[in-house]
């Protein structure tokens, strides 16, 4: 299994053992698991001792075993027995906006409705409204979030989709003949939500790469293959097209193959009115292929400078890269620092010093430490005594990691009577509260 299908598995152990009540720290060491291998930058091998993956930040010995079994066998006994309860249909209700395991729960064991569709047909009769702890505005935010989940079942995440693509371009990339890849399509334009992943390949001998691709771990079946174009659906229901180019047409291929259909279109006209045609293969003055080996080459055919993906939506971006508007986009790079950050003071994986070094490195000129406050008592929040111990330790740090400077912060809650869990005079020291 690869590591997103194993931190999908933990995930969904986390959801099924919250719907069933078991203990918040349990379900914690799950979802925090899942978290971490889920963004590893390496895939972890079916050897992987199950020393070395206890030594992976958030994995403890019993998950590491979990982990271990999954990566042999591509199953868990556990998860499996998990499975068999009733709760564990009533994961389907979680990716409604805005419900929890509490309130799947309580509505199964007043309703017994375990599906979408049931669910529906209660919450537009006004069977919801009268559960206990529940209520009219729940019943019409249920519903409201049930026709969003709709509107974008055969679409996923970005958040979703991006690690997963990354490990496949990471995997591709290293068939002997591959001189690039890339994701296109919406992936490559960063839309919100993405419907399949394209993969763009660049390289002299597709055949390779076609048996590489289809036999890939997340290949669950293989839907098409030809000389220079596959598709296969990963065990998660994620399509995958792949695209083979030879390394003159990669541009025109790239630009073609990301879109927008309305920015192609235009691109397209602009070019007619200058007698070139453009399509996926090149640049072509009649019969002739004058250019299109990168994408700077399409966008100059036309008379215009480069237009990131992000953008390529036609949306005023042609205009503005023909009037010499177009704006620079926001880079890795143009981050100064980070302002929300958990250590191991609550819930986090590491220490203060530790990410503190990690940000400066990367270039960062703060660090904002933000842990939760008492009233999270499942992630240790600080009171305020501990919170001044932090803070000394801050101090500290600052002094040995100067200029760098670390904030002082706290993740507050807001008590239902409206108060803050911490006192007023505790959160004037800090430099930053995130209520």
């Amino acid at each position: 299994m690869t590591n997103q299908e194993i931190a999908a598995v933990l995930t969904e152990i986390a959801d099924i053992l919250g719907i069933q009540g078991e203990n918040p720290f349990k379900i914690r060491a799950y979802l925090k698991a899942a978290q971490t291998i889920g963004s590893l930058t390496h895939e972890l091998a079916p050897d992987t001792p199950v020393e070395t993956l206890e030594g992976i930040p958030g994995v403890g010995k019993a998950i590491a075993g979990k982990v271990a079994e999954l990566l042999q066998t591509g199953a868990l006994a556990y998860y499996a027995k998990l499975r068999q309860s009733p709760y564990a249909r009533l994961t389907e209700f979680l990716k409604i906006p805005g419900m929890g395991p509490k309130h799947a729960r309580l509505i199964y064991d007043a309703l017994g409705i375990s599906d979408l569709g049931a669910l529906q047909t209660a919450a537009e009769s006004g069977r919801i409204r009268d559960i206990a702890g529940l209520g009219a505005k729940t019943e019409a935010n249920i519903l409201k979030g049930i026709r969003q989940v709709q509107k974008y079942k055969e679409r996923r995440p970005l958040a979703f989709v991006h690690p997963r693509a990354l490990v496949l371009c990471r995997a591709l990339a290293r068939v002997p003949g591959v001189t690039n890849i890339i994701p296109a399509g919406s992936l490559r334009r960063m839309q919100e939500t993405v419907a399949d992943v394209d993969l763009l390949v660049v390289s002299e001998a597709p055949d390779a790469v076609m048996e590489a691709f289809t036999h890939l771990p997340q290949a669950a079946r293989v839907l098409a293959r030809g000389p220079t174009k596959a598709s296969i659906l990963t065990g998660e229901a994620l399509q995958v097209d792949l695209r083979v180019v030879p390394p003159a047409s990669f541009g025109s291929a790239a630009h073609y193959f990301t879109g927008s259909k309305a920015h192609n279109i235009r691109i397209r006209s602009l070019g007619v009115a200058k007698g070139r045609k453009i399509n996926e293969y090149g640049v072509f003055e009649g019969e002739k292929r004058v250019s299109g080996a990168t994408e700077e080459e399409i966008f100059a055919a036309v008379g215009l400078p480069f237009i990131p993906p992000e953008l390529r939506e036609d949306r005023g971006e042609i205009e503005a890269a023909q009037a010499g508007r177009l704006p620079r986009l926001i880079e890795s790079g143009d981050i100064k620092g980070d302002l929300h950050t958990h250590s191991i003071w609550s819930d986090g994986s590491d220490t203060v010093e530790a990410m503190a070094r990690a940000a400066r490195d990367r270039g960062y000129r703060y660090l904002a430490v933000c842990d939760h406050s008492p009233a999270v008592g499942v992630a240790h929040g600080l009171d305020a005594e501990r919170l001044q111990q932090q803070s000394a330790e801050i101090d500290l740090l600052n002094g040995r990691l100067n200029p760098f400077r670390i904030l002082k912060g706290t993740e507050v809650d807001i008590r239902p009577g409206g108060e803050l869990d911490l006192a007023d005079e505790v959160l004037a020291q800090l430099d930053i509260v995130v209520a």
